[in-house]
């Protein structure tokens, strides 16, 4: 016999869901939830607009509420259908909105869309006019701008390995605040957050950060983030680069960098609801085409525990 979900397993699962979410798109989504159905008074009209007012991103937030919710009218049009008068239109656009923002969907939100984009899990190789190629790991997007006197790239999110060919332009790759420029060569650069990591297998490279130049040679790599550049480190293709060979090999790498990796590749979203596993060192090897075991392989060698949230993904909590 089937039975109907109970309404308060959806507010369940709404409370963790935003749990997982950056604080300041919790609240936006919060206040548009409150101001959608028209009922808003006075007071609550003008603490939005102060809020609004108090922060560049709060606006920002709140625009991308807006806009993602017109991308879930579909989904809204069902509510007549769907909710019961245990759920009111409030609590019925909030799940719409964390379900859209686990699913993937705060991607339709880029104002200017990428040239090139790979899915969680797809491998992708792009040959550029000018010789050049690249190699799109899963979860990345970039933006080609090829003229006479310009290659320039500009690496959104996720990970990509450069082929350059020669020729009498700069090849230049922006990244996280920073830019790459090819001196002949090949290179991989990685984004992690607001971290870049850059790694050389060819030639050299040329990094401009935050005032600070860098040459960084063949078998070198290094990060930059928050104005600060790295000390060149040896670097191991095989383990650095072993996604280009279908698998991912992590030696002592903090779980929460794990994770954000392991996200680019698998459907399954993971989230760290446990600040204090984020800095825990992991050791583990993937292959790629078996990602979807990867859960299993932690939770048998870790002591967490996960929940599985329908449309958002697996959150992952210490046991």
């Amino acid at each position: 016999m089937t039975t109907k979900p109970d309404i308060s397993d959806n507010e369940h699962w709404s409370a963790e869901a935003e749990q997982a979410l950056d604080p300041v798109m919790r609240r936006a989504i919060d206040w548009f939830t409150v101001l959608s159905d028209g009922q808003a008074g006075a007071e609550t009209i003008a603490a939005h607009r102060r809020w609004i007012a108090a922060d560049p991103h709060h606006a920002e937030a709140y625009r991308k509420a807006e806009i993602l919710w017109a991308g879930t009218a579909q989904m809204h049009r069902m509510q007549k259908r769907k909710t019961t008068r245990r759920m009111n239109r409030r609590n019925f656009g909030k799940l719409l909105l964390l379900a859209a923002f686990g699913a993937g969907s705060y991607g339709v939100m880029k104002t200017t869309a990428p040239d090139f984009q790979t899915a969680s899990g797809e491998r992708r190789l792009v040959a550029l006019a000018d010789g050049s190629q690249i190699h799109m790991s899963g979860g990345t997007a970039l933006s080609v701008k090829i003229t006479e006197t310009q290659r320039n790239i500009i690496l959104h999110h996720g990970e990509a390995y450069f082929s350059v060919a020669r020729g009498q332009a700069p090849f230049t790759v922006q990244a996280a605040s920073g830019r790459v420029t090819a001196l002949g060569t090949k290179f991989n650069i990685a984004l992690l957050n607001d971290l870049a990591e850059v790694l050389v297998t060819e030639h050299a490279v040329r990094i401009d950060y935050a005032a600070q130049s860098v040459t960084l040679q063949r078998g070198q790599k290094l990060t930059y983030e928050k104005q600060q550049i790295s000390a060149p480190l040896p670097a191991d293709d095989q383990i650095d680069l072993s996604w280009l060979e279908g698998r991912l090999v992590f030696i002592d790498k903090p779980l929460s960098d794990i994770v954000q990796v392991l996200n680019r590749w698998s459907a399954e979203q993971l989230i760290l609801m446990d600040s204090s596993l984020a800095q825990r060192p992991v050791t583990l090897v993937v292959n790629i085409q078996d990602i979807d075991t990867v859960l299993t392989q932690l939770t048998q060698t870790l002591p967490i525990k996960a929940r599985h949230i329908p449309l958002w993904g697996t959150l992952i909590y210490s046991a």
